[in-house]
């Protein structure tokens, strides 16, 4: 007999998903995969802490543990509070045989060592575009990974935009990452992303403007928010230079990228436009844990669209 679990929070120490528990060695059928002609089969580390997950569970004859999960729906695999991956070099391989694989070097926690991270075609793209071969340096992604550095599930966030000067959110990204129900209209509770430009640093706090709120639409925000930098926060920049572009990794952003000013852009004498730096930055429970900007000066135009 089959038992059908709508769509439930799963806890990796007592093996629940709802109220039902799974076998240590459950066999699982993702049918979650942007492609339904690839169905991923997996074992219980597959499933996160907290992770959101719904489908139909079979075989509890000996009563300790359902030994088949069937599922249908888990948006949520990625870890809300760890940091996000900025990508510094991408290179075609071949790996185990399969010569669309790649390997992609990043930095994440804001350390400036390099991380490897090898995608190939069983890799699960969550989100319904931009699958890892469009990756290129200063890209921001999120990836689950075996010891080995083995993608096996991913998503895309964010691009960088060099005509901009600023950042490209990819379209149903945070939904695909953090799973649907995905909002960041809540700034002081749970994971939450703004595409903004940077201020200025005081005593701790970051201070941006013209905030746009990355939810399930674009949600306008008041000017000149404000948020504390957590102890462990992780920054990046990205550079764009004729000899290469750059990204670099560190302590948070006040350190090394200029604060906004005003500018006379009509050659008027008057200052008549403010600019600074474009910054994608993450929060969790209201503290800045990754912030990344482009480090050159752009009018800010408020967020509106």
């Amino acid at each position: 007999m089959s038992q059908v679990v709508p769509y439930d929070s799963f806890n990796a120490v007592t093996n629940r998903l709802g109220n039902k528990i799974l076998a240590d060695d459950v066999i699982i059928f993702d049918l979650t995969v942007s492609d339904a002609n690839e169905t991923k089969i997996k074992n219980i580390s597959a499933l996160k802490d907290d992770g959101i997950y719904g489908g139909e569970l079979f075989d509890n004859i000996d009563l300790d543990g359902y030994k088949v999960f069937v599922m249908t729906s888990g948006s949520v695999s990625f870890d809300a509070e760890a940091k996000y991956n900025v990508v510094t070099s991408v290179r075609k391989t071949t790996y185990d045989g399969d010569d669309s694989a790649m390997i992609v070097k990043y930095y994440t926690d804001g350390i400036g060592e390099e991380l490897t991270a090898i995608f190939t075609t069983d890799s699960n793209n969550k989100n319904s575009s931009n699958a890892y071969s469009t990756l290129k340096k200063g890209d921001i992604f999120v990836a689950n990974a075996d010891a080995e550095g083995v993608v096996s599930d991913y998503v895309v966030l964010a691009t960088v935009n060099k005509t901009t000067k600023t950042f490209d959110v990819v379209a149903g990204a945070f939904a695909a990452a953090y799973g649907p129900e995905f909002k960041s209209n809540n700034l002081t509770d749970g994971v939450a992303y703004i595409v903004t430009y940077f201020k200025e640093v005081k005593n701790g706090v970051a201070y941006f403007e013209d905030c746009k709120l990355e939810s399930d639409g674009v949600t306008p925000a008041d000017d000149d928010y404000g948020f504390r930098i957590g102890a462990n926060a992780a920054a990046y920049n990205f550079t764009a230079a004729l000899g290469g572009d750059i990204v670099e990794a560190g302590d948070y952003i006040g350190s090394n990228v200029d604060n906004a000013d005003m500018y006379d852009t009509n050659n008027d004498g008057t200052d008549d436009t403010y600019k600074g730096a474009s910054v994608i930055i993450k929060l969790y429970d209201g503290e800045v844990i990754d912030i990344y900007a482009y480090n050159e000066m752009v009018g800010q135009t408020p967020y509106n669209n």
